[in-house]
């Protein structure tokens, strides 16, 4: 069953950037993270009221709550979504693949694993591989916009690590719905903020039936389903062997960026992609 959750959020998650791209081709990407984050906490809520699967938060896990939502799923967010919006779905996809390699630096900086040689060149492909996708791209040049999503994109993807190795032993002592409505609160709180002149600037808005549909999918299910799914994946089988599934996302943005948007990629970006698919594998490759 753990497994099967965890390929549907690689699933959810594969094609989430092909499907924010129709709301962020019209709507400000800060406005457009916002609501989304609004949507993901009031459902969330709901249900963890509906459940009666609240309990209090014990004064010793607020720290590491505040820690996990600012130092690893607000940088996530922000730099998630601005990524998005400056590249190809099918680019947004394949950076999701570097998670096990950042939680892998995680755990060596940390020193819950030990670096090797394997590792140190799984590590290396997949910062060439991020690198040939960079240089692979025709929009580089157009005031760097490429570049910088690319860079915002690997950001988070270092910033949902760090979410996802520090947030399971809060796992061991809340539910999952509670903790993921938690940590969309604390998020969307300092969201509300910066927006708030966004909002007050450009006025009501009233999203057409495309932007509703990127803006419903994007905070119901990229952010509040696949991440409760995720969470239980980290809560079952641990940090490393969860972030693993993310290799499947690609897979999925890839096909849904062809199929929808009529992207395609250089022959650099593909070469980029099998890099970093090839450096996550020699990172995990067990001995046999």
């Amino acid at each position: 069953m753990t497994h099967l959750m965890l390929i549907a959020a690689a699933f959810i998650w594969g094609i989430n950037p092909m499907i924010m791209k129709i709301g962020l081709a019209t709507i400000d990407p800060l406005r457009y993270n916002t609501l989304r984050l609004l949507l993901a906490f009031l459902v969330s809520l709901i249900f963890v009221l509906l459940g009666r699967r609240w309990k209090p938060v014990a004064k010793e896990d607020r720290k590491r709550f505040i820690a996990v939502g600012l130092g690893g799923f607000f940088i996530f967010q922000g730099g998630y979504t601005f990524g998005v919006h400056d590249t190809a779905a099918s680019i947004s996809a394949i950076i999701l693949a570097l998670l096990p390699v950042f939680v892998a630096v995680i755990s060596i900086v940390t020193r819950q694993e030990k670096i090797t040689v394997k590792k140190a060149l799984g590590i290396a492909l997949s910062v060439l591989g991020v690198l040939a996708i960079t240089a692979g791209g025709e929009a580089v040049s157009v005031k760097g916009t490429y570049l910088r999503g690319v860079l915002l994109l690997v950001i988070a993807e270092f910033a949902y690590a760090v979410y996802t190795v520090y947030v399971r032993p809060l796992t061991k002592r809340y539910s999952i719905e509670q903790i993921v409505c938690i940590v969309i609160f604390i998020v969307l709180l300092p969201f509300l903020l910066i927006s708030l002149p966004v909002f007050l600037r450009s006025g009501l808005f009233f999203p057409t039936l495309a932007e509703s549909f990127s803006i419903g999918y994007a905070g119901t299910f990229g952010i509040l389903i696949g991440n409760v799914l995720w969470s239980h994946g980290v809560k079952r089988i641990g940090s490393t062997g969860t972030s693993m599934y993310s290799n499947l996302s690609p897979i999925f943005g890839v096909i849904a960026g062809f199929l929808v948007l009529a992207e395609r990629l250089a022959p650099l970006q593909i070469a980029g992609g099998a890099a970093v698919l090839l450096g996550v594998w020699v990172v995990n490759r067990k001995k046999a």
